[in-house]
């Protein structure tokens, strides 16, 4: 069996007190938060044809400076909405992506500082859809076209496959 000696055992001792007795705050970073609600946020609603919000979209902000590097990034929430802080005037450009296929632009004017809020400039109705582009097809009208496409594809082949076996 291996002896200890004084030293080795004092060593061991001085590194488990200091292990122990140095808080863990030293090795990490310090963290705060403030609350602002004197700021004006720019928020964006995203959403589908039938009113439904784009939960959890990816969302790209691109500032009027530069159009192809985008200024923040992130994802909007269970209601489809996006909240950020524009630092100048000028037209924003807002990317939302699903990650499915699905792809929403918006731009927002933003005025000079001390001027009134900012506005958008694709203005919708409270239903969701376009104001320009009338009101949504309902779901169930998008299930018959979707079925009356399938059924076309089926009936042209087979007719396709019986005006070939003659």
């Amino acid at each position: 069996m291996k002896s200890y000696t004084p030293r080795g055992v004092f060593l061991t001792t001085a590194a488990l007190l200091a292990f122990v007795l140095l808080p863990a705050t030293l090795l990490a970073h310090g963290t705060g938060h403030r609350i602002l609600e004197d700021r004006t946020a720019v928020t964006v609603a995203f959403f589908y044809a039938d009113g439904e919000p784009m939960r959890y979209a990816e969302v790209l902000i691109f500032s009027p400076d530069n159009p192809k590097i985008e200024y923040q990034n992130g994802r909007t929430d269970l209601h489809g909405q996006f909240a950020f802080h524009p630092d100048k005037a000028g037209t924003w450009r807002i990317t939302a992506d699903d990650g499915m296929g699905h792809l929403a632009q918006a731009s927002v004017d933003v005025p000079p500082s001390g001027a009134a809020a900012p506005a958008a400039a694709d203005q919708t109705d409270p239903q969701g859809a376009a104001a320009q582009d009338g009101p949504a097809p309902s779901r169930l009208a998008g299930m018959a076209a979707g079925l009356s496409i399938l059924l076309n594809l089926v009936l042209f082949a087979l007719w396709w496959k019986g005006r070939r076996s003659r």
